[in-house]
Formats: structure tokens, C-alpha cells, sequence
């Protein structure tokens, strides 16, 4: 530490023309057997044992890519979701007045012959220590970091609390592109501060950093993750149609796939296709809109319109009156019905962790698993019962059929709830309840 020490300020007298000091490096500080020349021994020997990664760009393919998350495609676009809400999190507490203009904006665009695609958002954004230091250390988060101290003084202490923990998920993109280019200016900065850290082939060559040009600035601050897919999402037999995310036309469907990733996010989400943009997710729309519509959210296309409105009008909230812990309804599926039409899902930042069975809506959970893609609810047990009983009488009153109202109440039940006027088993053909 004191050798690194007195090189620095040693670097900093010369490019400052100031008269260095005499002292400037520790001998034998290069490692334990030369500083054993200095320093004598007796009983062991001075060997470096110090923990080495000699392939990092290795290390960061297996630990921060396909073989940390899988085969799932969606995984890169919610990182790079969630890394976006992070930094319009943060503005929102650093400028006063940015309220609800911060945005998340994801777009499929053409150039060149290439399909790109982009998230972007008007956040903080990063200077240019933040975009070839932090952003580039592996396995740190620059929220965790004193990084964030110096850059935004004071940020933690009003109440800054981000999804992102784990400083891996930004790598994710490479599961899906090798020529990325991550574009970013604080937004309390010059335009001519706006940087480009370009990556050329993946991580098997190092980024270079460039200043952007007068097309490529970010006028009101923010971040630009452009990736050039390797594979063509648009595509009938790209990812989103393989993975059912595909429209009545049988076009794929960017939009609801985004809303399925972030379907309670607090943050404004937008989807630019075709110079089109539209409102995907609304900061917080989740907690008054309909239920059909936020059920929508976390189905696959083409599903049942009319199996929609039946369990939104059985939405209801989790709440204690202070504090939400999520809008959902019990199904009718059964707990085998993994591919029920209609979605259930745990999130995490508003960001779309776990998937439910038997119950479908949204539940607000945590998680300390580095893929996020298992979670727990947030709910206690208490409102969790509450929500039950209240589950078995709307359901006892529906108009599902007596089987779904049997599978219904193996749900309210494993709730804790009281499944009331609702079948628990059947006898002869005839469905009886619990009296």
C-alpha cells in the first residue's frame, strides 16, 4: 500500500511539474522474496500466495454469461433494464424536480445490414472513470462501492436503494451480442463529456474508449447499451418466436416481452420500433390498472381475452394498509399447470423474478441469488391468509366451472386461507365442499 502510495504521488508532482519528493517507492515492495532480502525470515518463507485470475475475460464468459443463466435470452434485456432503472432511481433523488420524467426506452434498429439493439435511459449516467473503472469490475457493483460517495455525494443517505448488487449482470449482453458500445454522460455534464466504451469482439480484445460524435451525443445525460445481435430476434425462427412472444399476425412481439420482463417497475419503460415509440410500463400503473391488462403483462400472446377478464375481476391487493405487497388472484389450474394461459410471477425491483403456480398476478419478493431468476415474496403470512379468504369467497361466487373452483381451493388452503362455500374433493361425480 505504501509503495502504491508513493508512486502515485510521485506521478502526480512530475505531471504537475512540482519538485518530487526523494522517497518514491518501497524496496523490495515488488514482492515477499525480494523484500525477504531486506527483511529477514526465521521459521517460514516468504512465498506470494495471493488469490490470481490470469484469464479474466474467461472467468467473466463462465461466471457472467450463458453458463451463469443458461440459454435465456431475456435475461441480457432485463440486466440491462434494471441497470437503466437504477440510474433514473438515482437522478430522481439527486435533481429535484426530475420526478417522472426518467425513462427506460428499448429499441430494435437497423444499420448496416445488422439488427441492434439498444436500451436507454436519461439517468445519471457515467463519467468517464465510472464507464472504464466500475462498470468494467467484475463481480462489484459501483453502488457498493465508495465510487458512487464521490461521484454523488450524499446519494446513499437519501434513501438510494438499487436492485443491482452483484456488478455481473451489464456481461449478460454478451450472451447475445460481441460488438457492444456502452455511451454515456452524467447528466449534470458538458455534452463534449459524452464517452463510448466500444467493445470489438466481445471480451476477447479490450475496449476503447472514444469521444461521441455530434449524432451519437446524450443531450439530457443517460446511458446507450447498443449491442449488434448476433442472432435475429425479428426473425420466425429468432428468439422471440421460438419462445412464444409472437402477436396475432405471427410477428414477434418486442413490447410484451418487455412488459412480461418489468411488469411493476417503477420507472417509465418504452419500446421504439419502426421510429414508433410506445408506452410499455408506467412508473407504478401497476397498482390501480385493470386487472385483465396487468394479467396481460404476464401472458404470452394470443391468449384468452375472455380468461383474462375472468381472473382480473378476481385481482385483488396484498396489503397490510401501509405498504403493498402485490395485486393477484388464485387460479384455477391446479399446480401442474406450469403452462397455464394465464402468468403468475415474484418480482424484484419490479423486475420479473420467479414464476408462481396456482396463483396468477404480481407478489413483491427479494432475493440474494446472483441469476435473480428465484425469489421470494415479500408478503407476510397474515396478509397472505387475509388475501386467501378473500380468494375463496370471490371464487366461490364465480363463474368458473366446479373443477377450477377445486383446483382454486387447494391454492386458498396452502395460503392459509378457509376455502368456505368452495369444492375440496369429489364423490360420485358430485363436488362437495367442507361442510
Amino acid at each position: 500500500m505504501i509503495d502504491r502510495e508513493l508512486h502515485d504521488v510521485d506521478v502526480a508532482m512530475r505531471n504537475s511539474n512540482r519538485d518530487r519528493f526523494v522517497a518514491r517507492r518501497v524496496l523490495g515492495a515488488d514482492s515477499p522474496l525480494a523484500l525477504a532480502e531486506h527483511v529477514r525470515t526465521a521459521g517460514w518463507e516468504p512465498v506470494d500466495a495471493r488469490l490470481k485470475v490470469s484469464d479474466v475475460p474467461r472467468l467473466v464468459q463462465l461466471l457472467g454469461g450463458a453458463h451463469l443463466y443458461g440459454d435465456d435470452n431475456r435475461v441480457p434485456i432485463r440486466e440491462l433494464i434494471q441497470n437503466s432503472a437504477d440510474a433514473v432511481r438515482a437522478r430522481r433523488l439527486q435533481e429535484p424536480g426530475f420526478g417522472k420524467r426518467g425513462y427506460v426506452r428499448v429499441r430494435l434498429v437497423e444499420r448496416s445490414g445488422h439488427i441492434w439493439l439498444e436500451v436507454e435511459d436519461n439517468g445519471v449516467g457515467m463519467s468517464r472513470e465510472t464507464l472504464t473503472e466500475s462498470l468494467l469490475d467484475f463481480g462489484k457493483s459501483f453502488w457498493t462501492t465508495d465510487s458512487v460517495k464521490r461521484e454523488f455525494p450524499g446519494l446513499l443517505a437519501k434513501g438510494m436503494s438499487p436492485t443491482g448488487r452483484f456488478g455481473i449482470g451489464f456481461f449478460s449482453v454478451f450472451m447475445i451480442s460481441h460488438v457492444v458500445h456502452v455511451t454515456s454522460k452524467r447528466y449534470d455534464h458538458a455534452l463534449d463529456s459524452t464517452g463510448i466504451l466500444e467493445f470489438r469482439s466481445g471480451l476477447s480484445l479490450r475496449p476503447i474508449l472514444r469521444p461521441a460524435s455530434d449524432e451519437e451525443v446524450i443531450h439530457d445525460g443517460g446511458t446507450r447499451v447498443s449491442a449488434r445481435l448476433d442472432e435475429a430476434f425479428l426473425s420466425k425462427e429468432g428468439y422471440l418466436a421460438r419462445s412464444g412472444w409472437i402477436d396475432k399476425r405471427g410477428r414477434p412481439d418486442l413490447a410484451r416481452l418487455v412488459q412480461a420482463i418489468c411488469p411493476n417497475v417503477d420507472v417509465n419503460v418504452q419500446v421504439e420500433h419502426g421510429g414508433l415509440i410506445s408506452d410499455c410500463v408506467s412508473a407504478g400503473d401497476w397498482t390501480d390498472m385493470p386487472g385483465d391488462l396487468l394479467l396481460s403483462r404476464l401472458t404470452k400472446p394470443n391468449s384468452s381475452g375472455a380468461q383474462l377478464r375472468t381472473y382480473g375481476n378476481l385481482l385483488r391487493p396484498l396489503t397490510d394498509g401501509t405498504v403493498l405487497y402485490g395485486r393477484a388472484c388464485v387460479l384455477g389450474f391446479g399446480p401442474y399447470y406450469w403452462n397455464a394461459d394465464i402468468g403468475g410471477v415474484v418480482t424484484v425491483g419490479g423486475l420479473a423474478a420467479s414464476e408462481l403456480s396456482g396463483i396468477g398476478g404480481v407478489l413483491v419478493g427479494s432475493t440474494d441469488v446472483v441469476t435473480r431468476d428465484q425469489a421470494v415474496p415479500d408478503v407476510p403470512f397474515s396478509v397472505l391468509r387475509l388475501w386467501a379468504d378473500e380468494q375463496g369467497r370471490l371464487v366461490a361466487q364465480s363463474d368458473l366451472s366446479e373443477d377450477e373452483k377445486l383446483c382454486a381451493a387447494a391454492v386458498v388452503m396452502k395460503c392459509g386461507g378457509s376455502p368456505g362455500a368452495l369444492p375440496v374433493c369429489t364423490s360420485g361425480g358430485d363436488y362437495l365442499d367442507a361442510g
